[in-house]
């Protein structure tokens, strides 16, 4: 049982006490995540109002969008923003920017189906009092239905953050240290893959779990009794 132990702790001592560079990582995972989150959460919302504009061409025009900003990957936007667009326009892009860039292109397209969803839900009968009170369409949206349809969005909002966190991880490609390029880059030394992604593994549950944790709280709190 010793030998057990001690064969144990030779193999996951190094692994656990190289935890604190690694989690150094997670800032810039969580950094790189809540800002893509933030953008995506806006351009989102611009193609939501796009769509229910009632202008065939906005409509339109959001509808394009959206296809095809959902039609390639998080890896195919994060390439080719990082390689291939400085080489269009003549100036280099930060691989940090190029990764916040086109995680928010792509999960922008998600947070609009998921926001224009949640404003659709909103009763029309709404809408009516609100046009036979006066209002006007933008103070309908922003004192009636936005409050309204952000709290039905919101375990959806909370489930695509924890997809653009898992997503975040592909920044490490072009050269990001975050927690998935410090563990990569540390395991290609020890040849200890299996320990060092299953550390990883466990950080990203962590972390998971108190987003959807603290989710349940605000949805809780924005109940309506």
């Amino acid at each position: 049982m010793i030998d057990w132990f001690e064969k144990l702790w030779s193999t996951w001592g190094p692994v656990l006490g190289s935890t604190g560079a690694i989690s150094e990582g997670i800032y810039i995972t969580l950094a790189v995540s809540f800002a893509s989150f933030g953008l995506a959460c806006v351009g989102g919302l611009v193609l939501t109002l796009m769509r229910l504009s009632g202008l065939k061409w906005l409509e339109r025009t959001a509808f394009t969008l959206t296809q095809v900003f959902r039609s390639l990957s998080a890896y195919v936007y994060v390439l080719f923003i990082y390689f291939a667009l400085p080489a269009i326009i003549g100036v280099p892009i930060p691989p940090i920017v190029a990764g916040i860039i086109g995680l928010t292109i792509l999960n922008s397209a998600y947070i609009a189906e998921i926001l224009r969803s949640a404003l659709s839900s909103v009763g029309s009968g709404q809408r009516e009092a609100a046009a036979v009170l006066g209002m006007s369409t933008g103070r309908t949206y922003t004192d009636i239905i936005l409050p309204q349809g952000i709290r039905v969005a919101i375990p959806s909002l909370v489930s695509q953050l924890t997809i653009i966190l898992k997503d975040s991880s592909i920044i490490g490609v072009i050269g990001v240290a975050d927690i998935m390029y410090r563990a990569s880059h540390t395991a290609a030394l020890t040849f200890q893959y299996f320990e060092y992604y299953t550390l990883v593994g466990l950080m990203y549950v962590v972390v998971v779990f108190i987003l959807t944790t603290f989710s349940s709280w605000v949805e809780r709190k924005l109940r309506i009794p």
